[in-house]
């Protein structure tokens, strides 16, 4: 009975000592080491990357800065650069937009390589397909960027109306109107948005005029989206709500705006609608025909052998 209360004691004992130790964090000084080591690698890797990405930037520019006007020329600087901005075009590595030169010397940089493989074709011949790729992709550069944008227009043109239907109320107000709590209020609901290309546009899109509105009035922060934006629909917008920030009374206007995206909304859904039928129905005979070629097969292997 004694030497059971003993050993009972000793465990009591223990469990008290090992509990202070946890309290005052002696168990956890070799977790606390692997993690700062841990720490200590990121930032280093997180260094190294930067490292590696500025001198590869430096590249790209020089590469480009010494072909001159012959890789970029001034207006097309200009066309990288509402690209860049557009697009939002990013070294990850710096956290920053990319310039126009590093852009544009990427591409030439990447033709340049490609070139290299020219004296391995007479070997081997394939190689050629890396050279006309690297070529292709530097003549087609600015044509891939605009697809882009002519791209992000049309999501704008289908899902602009979300938007503009929760900014009318507050338009007809006139000149007492504040945009920025309510594009605010859009762009979070974005999170909740199933289709992540559509998201990340709008979202975009919302981030840069909620910006401008942050840092200017509202009748020259609106205006200021066709800088960036400028499909038929954001400027016809950026028109009329200047004008209903500016106090005109135009709420016919902005109606009749309403009413016409709204129209333009049914007239995409009906496409849609039309183009997914079609697809539907080339699914359905694409069905068929794999059913009658199962059962043309199924048949003839049921055949006599005497008629092969």
């Amino acid at each position: 009975m004694q030497s059971g209360l003993s050993i009972l004691l000793v465990i009591l004992t223990t469990f008290c000592v090992v509990r202070i130790l946890q309290y005052f964090g002696v168990f956890e000084r070799t977790k606390g080491v692997d993690e700062l080591n841990k720490d200590i690698k990121k930032r280093q890797k997180a260094q190294g990357d930067i490292a590696f990405e500025r001198k590869m930037l430096q590249l790209f520019e020089g590469v480009c800065r010494a072909f001159g006007t012959l890789a970029l020329s001034d207006d097309k600087r200009a066309n990288y650069k509402f690209y860049i901005d557009r697009l939002d075009i990013r070294s990850d590595a710096l956290d920053r937009p990319m310039t126009p030169e590093e852009l544009k010397g990427r591409d030439l940089c990447l033709m340049l390589a490609s070139l290299v493989f020219i004296p391995l074709a007479f070997v081997f011949p394939i190689v050629l397909v890396v050279t006309g790729l690297g070529v292709f992709n530097y003549v087609m550069g600015e044509n891939f960027l605009k697809q882009r944008v002519e791209d992000e227009d049309k999501i704008i043109e289908d899902h602009f109306i979300d938007l503009y239907l929760m900014l009318h109320p507050k338009l007809k107000k006139g000149s007492k109107a504040r945009l920025a709590p309510t594009v605010d209020t859009y762009v979070k609901s974005l999170d909740l948005t199933e289709d992540v290309e559509v998201a990340t546009v709008m979202k975009r899109f919302g981030m840069f005029l909620l910006n401008n509105l942050s840092l200017y009035e509202d009748h020259v922060a609106v205006p200021m989206l066709k800088d960036r934006y400028r499909s038929a629909t954001i400027v016809n917008f950026c028109n009329v709500a200047t004008q209903a920030l500016q106090g005109v009374d135009n709420e016919d206007i902005l109606l009749s705006t309403r009413m016409e995206l709204i129209r333009k909304k049914k007239v995409r859904a009906t496409e849609l609608a039309e183009k997914r039928a079609e697809m539907a129905q080339r699914a359905v005979i694409l069905i068929f025909v794999n059913l009658g070629i199962f059962v043309v097969l199924s048949w003839i292997s049921k055949l006599p052998t005497f008629f092969f």
